[in-house]
């Protein structure tokens, strides 16, 4: 019998299944990623000063990279939830033809629009007179893009706008996620334990041979394999217990500890990876540990959906929950919008006072604001409508 919702529990529009909790996390990992751009692009000292009160964020920004890895975890959990929900909560099963519609309906409009705006400044840009092999590689680059397929390629997987690799593994992902989910329904310890396996003998390769040093390699979808199956082996678990455990609620205040003992664990993963240092080190370190930071999400997330209300709240609090909502085309526009307003906007700023603090105000707040547009002028509309 399945228990009342909790704290962690909401429903979103049109009856789609929504986890506060993870939403919370979600929201978390994008600002991770947003305030590592800030600190990219503008190399500064990011920090807010009042008087003598001074609040530095400059080891969280270094790391804050790792939110990319947080968001395949996310969408492991997301994506399997609705089948957990056939599995023990006796939901009609999602059909292969529901699932691309709504992912594409997700992914497509927003990625399509942003990619060929982006191009188009890109093409503006270009040293006049212009050259036509430069040209013609913007427009190749373009092409490869919009199928997905520049992870493939050393000259194309960072190019246009960085962040867009991770589109493209998510997409390689769901190409092989129905496969995925017919297997996890039907042997649900053995199937992520061989997605974990292949994870880790895919970077034992790479290990071996030198590859763990480059992030053409390190950022391949074989070695995110098994943060996707964390995911959707803790959507898996959260609804198993859910429905058929509501004893568990006995245990809240144990399964708060965890989930805070786990979040410490996390902050101290992260401290190591700066330690570490940039570029290749940090590149080999996700190689080396990207398992023990899945299996932590995966306790972190699992347990908190357990805890008490206060832990759940806390961490889905309206504002990430908000930055949740948004972070699709946050993540989307947030570079772009960093580095070009660092180039066109912040140098008519060098010699006011408080300059340190305008440059890193208005980046921040310019990428939230396209990030919002973009939201409520693409993405919602393509969701809540469909394709008419």
């Amino acid at each position: 019998m399945a228990s009342s919702p909790t704290a962690a529990d909401q429903t979103a529009t049109q009856g789609t299944p929504h986890i506060a909790f993870m939403d919370g996390m979600r929201g978390a990992a994008v600002l991770m990623v947003l305030i590592y751009h800030l600190k990219e692009a503008l190399a500064s000292d990011l920090h807010v000063s009042l008087g003598r009160l001074y609040l530095g964020i400059n080891g969280f920004a270094a790391a804050g990279f790792m939110g990319v890895e947080v968001f395949f975890f996310i969408s492991g959990f997301v994506l399997f939830y609705p089948y957990a929900r056939t599995l023990f909560e006796g939901k009609p099963l999602q059909t292969v033809a529901h699932f691309v519609d709504r992912r594409a309906l997700k992914i497509l409009p927003s990625y399509v629009f942003s990619l060929t705006f982006m191009t188009a400044v890109a093409l503006l840009e270009l040293a006049r007179p212009v050259n036509v092999a430069t040209a013609l590689d913007l427009m190749r680059n373009y092409a490869v893009h919009l199928f997905f397929a520049h992870s493939a390629f050393k000259d194309t997987f960072f190019a246009i706008n960085g962040p867009l690799w991770s589109l493209a593994i998510e997409v390689q992902f769901y190409l092989l996620f129905p496969a995925i989910a017919w297997a996890f329904r039907r042997w649900a310890l053995a199937t992520p334990l061989v997605l974990v396996a292949i994870s880790s003998a895919y970077r034992f390769y790479l290990q071996a041979h030198g590859g763990a040093y480059n992030s053409f390699y390190v950022y391949q979808l074989p070695g995110f394999l098994d943060l996707f199956a964390f995911g959707m082996g803790s959507s898996y678990l959260t609804v198993m217990f859910r429905a058929l455990y509501p004893q568990l609620a006995r245990w809240r205040i144990g399964f708060t500890a965890l989930s805070l003992f786990t979040a410490v664990a996390l902050n101290a993963m992260l401290f190591s990876l700066v330690a570490a240092g940039s570029g290749p080190e940090a590149w080999h370190w996700q190689n080396t540990f990207r398992t023990v930071f899945g299996a932590l999400l995966a306790v972190f997330a699992v347990a908190g959906m357990l805890a008490l209300p206060f832990w759940q709240r806390l961490v889905a609090n309206p504002v990430l929950v908000y930055l949740a909502f948004i972070s699709y085309n946050l993540y989307l526009w947030n570079k772009f919008v960093i580095r070009w307003m660092a180039i066109h906007v912040l140098p008519f700023f060098r010699d006011w006072p408080h300059s340190t603090l305008i440059a890193n105000t208005l980046p921040f707040v310019a990428a939230l604001l396209v990030g919002i547009a973009a939201t409520y002028l693409i993405e919602r509309p393509f969701l809540d409508h469909g394709w008419a």
